[in-house]
């Protein structure tokens, strides 16, 4: 037997004490080509073998988050999941196959519970949105945490100490953290002085309103007041809406610019009408919202309606309007940008991050502005160039596909070991 294990032909027997010149050759010849057969075998084995061993193991991946009904949590949510899921299913991402979950935080009893689930479900990457609300759920996972701050969690609740001291845990914890502004960002390194590179500015996507609208899917085509009739409880609206979209609860501060605007819209002959569209996130916050309202002519509250219907009444509105305390990035505005319809917010860092004033949208320091600062929106040259630099704006900075390249150098670093992001 050779030293690769291959069976070699014994020299053939002769009358003389060795073996003639001729049958020499003949018996190298035999055991080479056995030898080059083996050879050949073996390397085919090895090919076959490396190339098993060089397609990395199947990524499960979960994204976990709020996912209260209607909600922006929920659009982004499962947007970045789509995206993971993108990078597992395909070959040119890297992946072999794979699922990516998307998970509501309150699923979880405990953080033992989750740790179970990531475990059960081969789990290697686990993507959490919000440091607080996920926090004390996923900092113990198990596997590599992708932690992406929310808005409320920069933003509010760094403030309170027990809150922060939760948010600090998980922070370290997490192999790298997404900001979704430059504010974010810069609260981010400053609050929490880890290398630098462990922090990552990614904005948000907006996926291609204008274009599922106008095939119609949307309901676009319906008229502005059957829109209205169709919401619960129904709205009538004699002049322009201005669409106000948020959770009821304390930091989005739905209430805040409602005085101003109905001695405003009483004052002007065709009175506009602002239209609230909201969950009940805080339930006492959002009856204090109910019983304000209903002494007021030219303000209304809806229940929330499907993504496609809220798109649609969106672009046949006036004006989409944010009165937040406090933003991490307001799909809302982000949307209708996108959609073309002119935006004025209140003027808080993360507004401001993506409307410039008079550029890209209207901004106001005060409710008492509001007035004065939306009388751009009456002048046709204005309102059109607002809404066409929103628009380019919104393609330069928040595509999907940009939005989806830097989550794909997350999962190229994180899961398959790539070199670090520049």
């Amino acid at each position: 037997q050779g030293s690769a294990g291959t069976l070699r032909t014994p020299l053939p027997s002769s009358s003389s004490s060795s073996p003639s010149l001729e049958a020499y050759v003949q018996h190298r010849a035999l055991n080479s080509r056995r030898c080059s057969s083996s050879t050949q075998r073996e390397r085919s084995v090895k090919t076959v073998t490396m190339q098993s061993s060089d397609r990395p193991p199947p990524h499960n991946i979960c994204v976990v988050s709020k996912l209260d009904l209607f909600s922006g949590n929920r659009t982004t949510a499962k947007r970045i999941a789509s995206h993971f899921q993108s990078f597992i299913s395909s070959d040119d991402g890297g992946g072999s196959g794979g699922c990516c979950h998307v998970k509501d935080a309150s699923e979880f009893a405990s953080a033992e519970h989750f740790a179970a689930f990531v475990q059960r479900e081969n789990i290697a990457l686990v993507v959490a949105i919000h440091a607080l609300r996920c926090g004390p759920l996923v900092a113990d996972c198990g596997v590599p945490l992708l932690l992406i701050f929310g808005g409320t969690d920069v933003n509010e609740d760094r403030v309170d100490p027990a809150k922060l001291a939760v948010m600090t845990r998980v922070v370290a914890q997490a192999v790298r953290v997404v900001a979704f502004t430059e504010d974010m960002l810069r609260i981010c390194t400053q609050r929490w002085q880890f290398p630098p590179d462990k922090y990552i500015l990614v904005p948000q996507g907006v996926e291609n309103l204008a274009e599922e609208s106008s095939h119609g899917s949307s309901g676009s085509s319906i008229s502005l007041q059957a829109q209205l009739q169709a919401l619960r409880p129904p709205c009538r609206a004699d002049g322009d809406v201005f669409l106000l979209v948020a959770g009821l609860r304390p930091v989005k501060d739905v209430l805040y610019l409602v005085d101003v605007f109905e001695a405003w819209s009483t004052s002007r002959q065709l009175s506009p009408h602002l239209l609230i569209i909201g969950s009940c996130v805080d339930p006492d916050y959002a009856e204090l919202v109910r019983v304000r309202l209903a002494a007021f002519a030219h303000v209304s509250l809806a229940e929330p309606v499907e993504a496609n219907k809220l798109h649609a009444l969106t672009r046949n509105c006036f004006a989409v309007v944010n009165t937040s305390k406090s933003e991490g990035m307001s799909g809302a505005l982000l949307e209708a940008m996108e959609l073309g319809v002119p935006v004025i917010a209140r003027r808080i860092p993360g507004n401001a991050a993506i409307i410039q004033h008079e550029v890209t949208g209207l901004l106001f320091d005060e409710a008492s502005d509001f007035p004065q600062v939306v009388n751009a929106l009456y002048d046709g040259a204005k309102r059109q160039a607002l809404i066409e630099n929103a628009q380019a704006y919104i393609a330069s900075n928040h595509s999907v596909d940009l939005e989806r390249s830097k989550y794909k150098q997350l999962y190229t670093e994180i899961c398959l070991g790539g070199s670090s992001l520049p």
